[in-house]
């Protein structure tokens, strides 16, 4: 694993210097190498709002072009060959070059099942074997479980089954030799823009109203001509200098066109009261039923009507509770939740790795969204360690934030300094900023925002990363405010953050270890552990039962903790825990 990351460092190093001349150069990258952290905020939200997003990114549409591609170069240049040997070396070759191309990117599993999907049809087409549709999705979303059994939770995993099934729809029972003429090209752009946006609409309770005219521009011109363009600058510019900058100067003249109608799209409004998307879903999925008929699309009727229903069935439902806390499972980091009516705050993001996953982006976001969020009120990231603020950034570009803070705010981007004796309301709940009490030098743990958060009678203590030496200054200054009813153990638990004194003084009726499974550190250490336990405190680890919730009703005199699935539930009463 370490050889590939230099490999994909190294490739994104020469791409870059190859390509720096380019205006658009963090948009090329993006798309042709995953570098989804080199868009900025603006960026992202221009995409989101002009429903463009997918374009960006490694998507199934891109990897079935490059496929396509490189079959026909691969085709051209072993013509010498009998036709049958030919044909069965281009598609070796070609599935060689996707999974390569995909293991050697910044790729995310919409990516990996992309690659996927076009391999297997690669190959089904190669042994002229007619496949039902049923068939192939079964098959592709079989390997695309087993590759991560917590897909079919996104909505996003089932929208990218539904386009294939448009795509497999619109070309009746020849989906891949349509591909083989540009006017087919055309025609499943206006397949997907049109057959998606219903169901987008009913799915998620919003559309881009720009979003169908958007893509029906902006989707021909990346798949059509940057998409071929770029990876030809590229291949030339390898042995012609001069020839590939003037294909990438091209293709920088065509980003500029497309972000160009993402801006002018932008503009548009984004319907979101139910009203206006029940409107808009059913007036989407009327066009649909009516361009599916002059299309003579077989079973178009009953196919979208199913899409309807289907769309009516993912629809996320939201609730607004009057408190609940969620230390989500992260692996070996921290990442935590808070709502209270209708307000939400975030207390550390989840770890984020070098290669280029973060917990914010596969943990905290969909949760988030899965709970109606549309915007923060509060962010508190305890400190810069890569564990806690490692899924920071996207976070802070998927959703709006009014204010954050940290303990490390110098390595947090787009915070300010913690300051002990701060309070911040979120809805019912009064969060305490008890730590650090002033400037503090040395290891980055003990710089950790420690927060009292406190509703009603309940009271769960956040203590980051704090160590035994910063947990004896808490204890000399602030010991009258650690009492509480939950406490998130320091440093996942580890033996050098455990202060017998300090915990005492906490004296939790819950523990809460965030840890990764059969971590390295062997956290939470038993020592930890076995301690809470001899004083019967509730002692969770994530590593077993995954995220904990805390709730409580609204003058309620008893809280819930939930744990591994809606029948993992404890009740405890309030004001005898101590």
């Amino acid at each position: 694993m370490e050889r590939l990351a230099e490999l994909r460092a190294r490739i994104r190093d020469q791409v870059r210097s190859t390509t720096g001349l380019m205006t658009h150069q963090r948009s090329f990258l993006a798309l042709f190498l995953g570098a989804r952290s080199e868009l900025d905020e603006s960026q992202w939200e221009a995409l989101r709002r002009s429903g463009l997003t997918h374009l960006l990114v490694i998507s199934g549409l891109h990897v079935g072009l490059i496929a396509i591609l490189v079959m026909f170069a691969l085709r051209w240049m072993f013509c010498w060959l009998p036709r049958q040997y030919a044909d069965w070396v281009a598609c070796g070759l070609t599935i060689l070059a996707i999974l390569s191309y995909v293991a050697l990117i910044d790729y995310g599993l919409p990516a990996l099942r992309a690659s996927l999907a076009v391999c297997l049809a690669l190959l089904m087409l190669r042994l002229r074997r007619r496949v039902l549709p049923s068939t192939f999705f079964i098959a592709v979303f079989s390997c695309s479980v087993l590759l991560d059994p917590l897909a079919p939770w996104s909505a996003g995993f089932w929208l990218s089954f539904v386009a294939v099934g448009l795509l497999f729809v619109a070309f009746s029972h020849r989906p891949l030799q349509s591909f083989s003429k540009l006017g087919s090209l055309w025609r499943s752009q206006m397949a997907l823009t049109i057959g998606l946006a219903g169901i987008l609409a009913i799915s998620f309770q919003q559309i881009p109203s720009a979003a169908p005219l958007a893509n029906l521009v902006a989707t021909p011109l990346i798949t059509l001509i940057v998409v071929p363009l770029g990876l030809l600058a590229l291949a030339v510019a390898l042995v012609w200098s001069a020839g590939g900058e003037m294909l990438l100067r091209m293709t920088d003249i065509c980003l500029d066109g497309f972000w160009r109608v993402a801006e002018l799209a932008s503009l548009g409004p984004v319907l979101q009261t139910p009203l206006e998307v029940t409107l808009a879903a059913v007036a989407f999925i009327m066009v649909g039923v009516c361009v599916a008929g002059a299309m003579r699309m077989p079973g178009a009727v009953w196919f979208i009507g199913m899409l309807a229903l289907l769309g009516l069935g993912m629809r996320e439902r939201y609730e607004q509770v009057w408190f609940r806390f969620t230390l989500l499972d992260v692996g070996q980091g921290l990442a935590t939740v808070i709502e209270s009516r209708g307000e939400t705050a975030l207390y550390d993001a989840g770890p984020g790795f070098a290669d280029g996953w973060s917990a914010g982006a596969a943990v905290v976001d969909p949760y988030l969204r899965s709970v109606g969020v549309k915007g923060l009120k509060y962010a508190v990231i305890s400190h810069g360690d890569s564990d806690h603020a490692g899924g920071w950034s996207d976070v802070r570009a998927n959703f709006t934030l009014a204010y954050a803070l940290s303990g490390e705010p110098e390595r947090v981007a787009g915070t300010k300094p913690c300051i002990a004796g701060a309070i911040y309301q979120v809805g019912g709940a009064r969060m305490e900023v008890l730590w650090p009490l002033r400037e503090v030098s040395g290891k980055s743990n003990n710089r950790s925002c420690v927060i009292r958060l406190t509703v009603g009678e309940l009271a769960i203590l956040m203590t980051g990363d704090i160590e035994a030496s910063a947990q004896r200054e808490l204890l000399a200054e602030a010991n009258d405010k650690l009492a509480s009813d939950v406490m998130v153990l320091p440093h996942h638990g580890s033996a050098s953050s455990f202060l017998p004194a300090f915990a005492s003084a906490v004296s939790p009726r819950v523990v809460i270890a965030s840890a990764g499974y059969l971590n390295a550190f062997g956290h939470p250490h038993k020592l930890v552990r076995d301690w809470f336990v001899r004083r019967d405190a509730a002692f969770y680890n994530t590593a077993q039962v995954g995220a904990v919730q805390v709730s409580i009703e609204e003058g309620g005199s008893a809280f819930k903790i939930q744990f591994g699935g809606p029948s993992d539930e404890v009740l405890m009463t309030l004001g005898n825990n101590r």
